[in-house]
């Protein structure tokens, strides 16, 4: 402005120069007045330009300067919304302490600086040079800059001597809090597991007791895996054999239960709780062979009465009538109250043609008909009128 303000005066001081001046013809007072306004513009034009020049030239000037000096060139840090971000932050961790640029301390002495430097080019001639401009703005920067020192290191000792104060109360309130809320920890008895292997008659109880426990439940599905099991741990037993063999015959399967009774013969149980059980399900097929040759494996004195009753019963469908004869007639020396002993010795005695004795062991069976079918008594009195 000090520049174009010069610029006006010569101007004025020309045209004073030019009326002065006695006019020589009235033809020039024209081109004289159109000279003037032009050379008046060009000077307006090219005052401005100065102007700008200069400005811009001081912009880059305050650019390249250091980085103390360039911060309070900023026009942007002299914003509210930087000075309430320092606030904020400062506000936010009051433990921490600040440093040297810190926004809030920056912020207010930026201000202070900018209004400085304008103050500074408001004071100075209309006539100073670029350069003396230069100094003047540097001079003001520093003066500046050793405000915002003295500023940051009171702000810095303040914040040191109120720390102490804010954070050592609210840690022993802490520390205490910790202490009422933990409550002594009590040591806990570790408890081992240790896997103990069972012994093979253990094994063989337990799995025995399983299986009768889910045999009387009806849970046969479970009480013949059971067996299987048990049949797999002791092999040279017969019980799992027999449970087994029984629960095919319960279905009505003889061919199951020939199966595991010859199954358990094989793996070396024993025969005198195996055998039995073989032949009468031959018996019950009517497979009358099988049952004298299963049978002939055991002695004469290892046979019990149902093994003496099943050879007879064989030998008499056979048609060997003396031998079965013989072992109904030691069958009834055992049991004389048996009827169906009675019986067998008739039909055979009968079918040798003793009928004398045959009618005696007829009208014997008849009166021990207790343990005789229905069918059994009516083929007796049948007979019985035959042979009368």
């Amino acid at each position: 402005m000090s520049v174009i303000n010069q610029m006006l005066r010569d101007l004025d001081q020309r045209q004073k120069g030019a009326e002065a001046q006695p006019q020589a013809s009235p033809v020039l007072v024209a081109p004289q007045r159109s000279v003037g306004i032009w050379l008046l513009l060009s000077l307006l034009v090219g005052g401005v330009l100065l102007w700008w020049w200069s400005a811009t030239q001081a912009e880059h000037a305050l650019v390249d300067q250091p980085a103390g000096l360039e911060t309070s060139q900023s026009v942007e840090l002299v914003k509210p919304v930087a000075a309430q971000q320092a606030v904020a932050g400062a506000d936010s961790e009051p433990n921490e302490p600040m440093s040297s640029e810190t926004p809030a301390a920056l912020t207010t002495v930026e201000m202070d600086t900018a209004i400085s430097v304008l103050d500074a080019e408001a004071l100075l001639p209309s006539g100073a040079t670029e350069l003396e401009h230069l100094q003047s703005v540097v001079s003001v920067q520093t003066e500046a800059s050793a405000a915002e020192a003295v500023t940051t290191a009171s702000l810095n000792a303040g914040l040191a001597s109120t720390e102490p104060e804010s954070t050592e109360p609210a840690k022993a309130a802490e520390s205490a809090a910790s202490q009422k809320q933990t409550p002594p920890t009590e040591p806990v008895a570790q408890l081992s597991v240790e896997r103990v292997e069972l012994s093979e008659a253990a094994q063989q109880q337990q799995l025995r007791q399983q299986a009768i426990r889910a045999q009387n439940a009806g849970q046969w599905q479970e009480a013949r895996r059971h067996w299987q099991q048990l049949q797999l741990v002791a092999p040279q037993q017969p019980e799992a054999y027999l449970a087994l063999a029984r629960m095919a015959q319960q279905s009505g399967h003889e061919a199951g239960v020939q199966y595991w009774l010859q199954l358990g013969l094989e793996q070396g149980a024993s025969q005198q709780a195996l055998i039995p059980e073989l032949a009468a399900s031959f018996a019950r097929q009517q497979l009358w062979p099988q049952v004298l040759q299963s049978l002939a494996v055991l002695s004469a004195s290892e046979l019990q009465r149902s093994e003496l009753a099943l050879r007879a019963a064989a030998w008499q469908q056979l048609g060997e009538h003396p031998a079965a004869l013989a072992a109904f007639e030691q069958l009834a020396a055992a049991e004389p109250e048996q009827g169906r002993w009675w019986l067998g010795m008739a039909i055979s005695s009968d079918a040798l043609g003793r009928r004398p004795q045959a009618l005696a062991q007829f009208q014997r069976s008849l009166q021990l008909a207790d343990d005789l079918t229905p069918a059994s008594r009516d083929y007796i009195r049948q007979r019985l009128q035959e042979l009368n």
